[in-house]
């Protein structure tokens, strides 16, 4: 009986372990990154789709450094807002809200510390240009 159970929870260890890493490894292999004066742009090509998605310096919201050999610039975060409703065993409905957060960025460049600091510069000019 308890066998059935565990399953479920095995595999989703094993897509944790293993999935998550190759998956995002995939993705990284995929992708090309660049950067100009007004926007970054990441373009990836998986099974055979081609995308190219442009990010306005204007909308940047989160500039953050993981600063390691290959590191990662991240430069949006979308945040969501989930709420489900589900009824206790009184019949009396009860709402529950999560929050879950998603992170947009160059991941695992060589330069990331020069590209952070680019990036950092273009948000400055954008800002000194605004208020001038």
């Amino acid at each position: 009986m308890f066998r059935e159970f565990r399953i479920p929870f095995v595999l989703a260890g094993l897509h944790l372990m293993i999935g998550v890493p190759i998956w995002d490894a995939y993705e990284r292999s995929r992708s090309w990154y660049a950067l100009s004066e007004e926007a970054a742009y990441v373009a990836t090509e998986l099974f055979g789709r081609r995308k190219l998605v442009r990010y306005a310096i204007a909308d940047m919201n989160a500039l953050e450094l993981e600063d390691t050999a290959l590191g990662t610039v991240w430069f949006k975060r979308d945040v969501q807002v989930h709420t489900t409703t589900r009824r206790m065993r009184s019949g009396a409905p009860r709402r529950q809200s999560y929050m879950s957060a998603t992170k947009t960025g160059f991941k695992r460049i060589k330069s990331a510390r020069v590209v952070y600091g680019m990036i950092m510069r273009l948000m400055r000019n954008l800002e000194r240009d605004l208020t001038s």
